[in-house]
């Protein structure tokens, strides 16, 4: 069983027929929140269900996986993908406990940690979030303020055992005060695993509570009867229709056809010119930057989608970002470029990183050399 958690997984990874896949950290999305937009990029999956009772409304956790995902799963015949979060279900599912587990993965730029707290055999919450590498000075303390952030949250005077589970590495030193427990992949138990689909469909959440459907359905069955009368009526109905219509079809589906490429022509008028793209995504990361306080632009370059640059572990990039940043003494390096990430992130929806020559200070200014790439469908 294979692992692949980060867009540099999806690059590196051999698979061949036979492997069987676990998506997770930043491929995969994860949310009680139902109704919930994905991120772009993002291609919706079947939600999970968030409570193990019987009779209890509890919206289902939401998922979804990357285009990346998709596109590797379309080259590798013979190759079973599914998400990680299959398993952190099914481990839920199993305890009366109220714990906190947190999985996600562990890469070279960061760790992604998805949060989930159970409560008499509900999920009461799921979080998100994004921490400095794993043995980096920032971690523990973040970690500490992610785990604060929960007790708030959900106002508990002490929080619940954490699990924290694989594929994250054990760690070496757990925060103290919290019940620390790690969770190996054995641990997991016998799961299901859902299959990823490889295009959005409409899903409805009536999957993720089986067991109160299946009870509906035992209340339903006493109108058994007139539901077949109804169903018979409109075959007949279905049948006449289809006799009366009979010799048209031909018309109808010429029409489809012209509608069809009238359509296509009509898209193809549209579309914007590239150079009208390019200054496009220009604008909104110049946009964005003015937000940053004490930041001074030295250079923005965006790259055509035939004149992409080589960046990080081969990815290929569309922009490159040159900034000077004031200083601020209280803060690392490290933990300032990671403010200025997120909030470039956050204003543009681009994905972005800095280069390998990371951050220089001079003159008490840092400066950061940053590259990203424009998120599909942009």
């Amino acid at each position: 069983m294979k692992v692949i958690c980060d867009n540099r997984g999806l690059l590196q990874e051999d698979v061949s027929a036979g492997d069987h896949v676990l998506i997770g950290g930043d491929l995969a999305f994860v949310s009680l929140e139902d109704g919930e937009a994905l991120p772009e990029g993002m291609v919706v999956q079947p939600p999970r269900p968030g409570s193990f009772k019987l009779f209890k409304d509890t919206a289902p956790v939401v998922t979804g996986v990357d285009n990346g995902v998709i596109s590797l799963m379309r080259g590798s015949s013979g190759v079973k993908f599914s998400l990680i979060v299959d398993a952190y279900i099914n481990y839920l599912r199993g305890r009366a406990d109220s714990i906190v587990l947190i999985g996600g993965a562990a890469t070279d730029t960061g760790t992604n940690l998805e949060f989930f707290v159970l409560e008499d055999r509900c999920i009461k919450l799921v979080l998100d979030k994004f921490l400095p590498k794993m043995g980096s000075l920032d971690f523990s303390a973040e970690l500490v303020v992610a785990l604060e952030d929960i007790t708030t949250r959900l106002g508990y005077s002490e929080l619940p055992p954490v699990h924290w589970a694989y594929p994250l590495p054990e760690l070496a030193s757990p925060p103290s005060g919290y019940d620390f427990r790690y969770v190996d992949l054995r641990d997991f138990g016998k799961v299901k695993y859902l299959p990823i689909y490889t295009a959005e469909k409409k899903i409805t959440s009536v999957k993720a509570y089986l067991a109160p459907a299946v009870m509906v359905l035992v209340a339903f069955a006493i109108a058994a009867g007139l539901v077949f009368w109804q169903w018979s009526r409109y075959t007949d109905y279905k049948a006449t229709l289809k006799k009366e219509m009979s010799g048209m079809e031909a018309t109808y589906e010429q029409g489809a056809k012209r509608i069809q490429l009238l359509n296509s022509q009509q898209f193809m008028l549209d579309a914007p010119l590239p150079q009208a793209e390019l200054l496009k995504r220009w604008n909104r990361i110049a946009s964005a930057l003015k937000k940053g306080e004490g930041l001074t632009v030295q250079r923005i370059a965006i790259f055509g989608d035939k004149s992409t640059r080589v960046g990080l572990g081969g990815r290929s990039t569309n922009f490159e970002i040159d900034v000077d940043v004031l200083a601020r003494p209280e803060l690392s390096e490290r933990v300032q470029a990671k403010q200025i990430l997120m909030l470039l992130a956050a204003e543009t929806g681009y994905e972005m990183w800095l280069k390998p020559v990371e951050i220089t200070t001079d003159a008490g200014y840092r400066k950061m050399l940053i590259e990203g790439v424009i998120n599909a469908g942009e």
